[in-house]
């Protein structure tokens, strides 16, 4: 009676763990961006479409936090990416190695701001390329190092302005039927925070890596669970070194495909959870049948 409640329990957990898996997944919206949200850019550092910056919206940091990336598998791009960047030739943007992306998140750049499920305040999410396809929910970058808090709360104020530029809560670069939008470039528009072509810099001044900050160029392939993309991005979360932490925490790996589809790969943590739910299923199942 013991061991049955045990795998019961078991199975509950793992059921639970499912659940919040998917839970998560639900909460990827396709209405407006508001702060706290994963906030992919890309641009051009000339030719076509260099006057554009295409922004994706990839949902709530703090579910990926957790480990959920399924919410972004499979969202298709392509059509904003031929239409700004392709010239009337579909796919041709996949070969430019003047096409820059990254991602960024920041829910508030006040410092202990934050409870609960919350990111404490100047929590960052920045994305750093992967130099080679490398292992499946493993990191193949280096993970970014602390910043000093005055440093952190200038980088802060930059994607707080570029987050709300268009709208204090929220963004009108997003129409409320569609999770991609466009806008121009100028002084708050992410071409202004992030270092364009060979000359490099920093992103939000102070992300470095070591020459396109937190970007990666286009034109390049790897191959990364399983499939060729044509860019890969570690994403890391970077805490306020008031908080102790020394380094940033790797979340996963967002890619990028020639046909223009999103993909992501978790961090182990996310397998862990599926394998604990096989196990207990096919456990319990064994010991059903066995009975």
């Amino acid at each position: 009676m013991i061991k049955k409640k045990t795998m019961l329990t078991a199975l509950a957990a793992a059921g639970l763990a499912f659940t919040a898996i998917s839970a998560q997944a639900a909460t990827f919206t396709s209405g407006g961006f508001v702060k706290g949200d994963l906030l992919l850019g890309i641009s051009a550092s000339g030719g076509t479409g260099s006057g554009t910056v295409v922004y994706v919206n990839l949902g709530l940091a703090t579910n990926f936090r957790d480990g959920n990336f399924s919410s972004i598998n499979s969202v298709d791009i392509s059509a904003v990416l031929d239409a700004t960047y392709s010239g009337g030739t579909a796919g041709a943007w996949a070969s430019r190695t003047d096409l820059y992306w990254g991602v960024v998140a920041m829910r508030t750049n006040l410092p202990g701001a934050g409870t609960g499920a919350q990111d404490p305040g100047l929590t960052i999410y920045v994305s750093k390329a992967r130099t080679s396809g490398g292992t499946d929910g493993q990191a193949n970058s280096t993970a970014w190092g602390p910043l000093s808090s005055s440093n952190m709360s200038t980088s802060g104020g930059q994607i707080n302005t570029l987050e709300g530029s268009t709208g204090a809560g929220g963004s009108t670069l997003y129409a409320s039927s569609t999770i991609i939008g466009t806008a121009s470039t100028g002084a708050t528009q992410w071409n202004n925070y992030n270092p364009q072509g060979a000359a490099g810099g920093a992103s939000f001044v102070n992300f470095v890596s070591p020459t396109l900050g937190i970007e990666q160029a286009f034109g390049g392939s790897q191959t990364v669970g399983g499939h060729t993309v044509v860019g890969a991005l570690d994403i890391y979360r970077v805490l306020n070194p008031a908080s102790g932490t020394t380094t940033g925490a790797y979340d996963g790996t967002i890619t990028l495909n020639s046909s223009g589809v999103l993909g992501a790969v978790p961090e182990p943590s996310t397998y862990a959870l599926f394998g604990l739910g096989a196990v207990a299923l096919m456990a319990f199942r064994r010991r059903l049948k066995n009975a």
